[in-house]
């Protein structure tokens, strides 16, 4: 649905920008649900139309998950974030990476890696400057790989390849 919509947005483009952004801007927010078949979508849809009609969402239908196991994974290293960074930019090239996949690469790497860690994957992946603090490395990162889906998403919208 997301490269129809970058289709349509690439056509209207040049008839109206205005029309053109509210097609990227609603692909966008259409990201988080990526992941979800369309009979997941429909049966969200049909929650939120009960919803605003009565102020009551029915119950989700949840498919059975498989139990975690118990064993811990290894201990995520600078070199593991670093190529799971570079892998993320590569698959957001390919139009494939949601927020939700980054948001959770980030928290993965938040709670994998320490301070000084941290720093260390900023130099790694060539990105500029002494973060100060865990958390605006981590920040670092992912204004890095936001700002690289944006763009992709807009190269997207109007026909271009990037």
């Amino acid at each position: 649905m997301a490269r129809l919509l970058d289709g349509i947005a690439a056509g209207l483009a040049d008839l109206s920008k205005k029309t053109a952004d509210g097609l990227v801007a609603f692909n966008s927010a259409m990201r988080p649900f990526s992941d979800q078949t369309v009979e997941q979508f429909g049966i969200f849809l049909a929650q939120c139309e009960e919803y605003q009609r009565t102020g009551v969402a029915g119950p989700a239908r949840r498919t059975k998950q498989p139990k975690p196991s118990k064993e811990k994974p290894a201990p995520l290293t600078v070199a593991d974030a670093v190529g799971r960074v570079r892998q993320l930019l590569a698959e957001i090239n390919q139009g494939a990476v949601t927020n939700v996949r980054i948001d959770s690469l980030m928290g993965e790497i938040n709670k994998g890696l320490k301070s000084p860690e941290c720093d260390e994957l900023l130099r790694a992946l060539g990105i500029s400057g002494k973060a100060g603090s865990k958390a605006k490395a981590i920040g670092k990162v992912r204004e890095v790989l936001n700002s690289q889906l944006e763009m992709h998403v807009k190269a997207q919208a109007f026909g271009t390849n990037g």
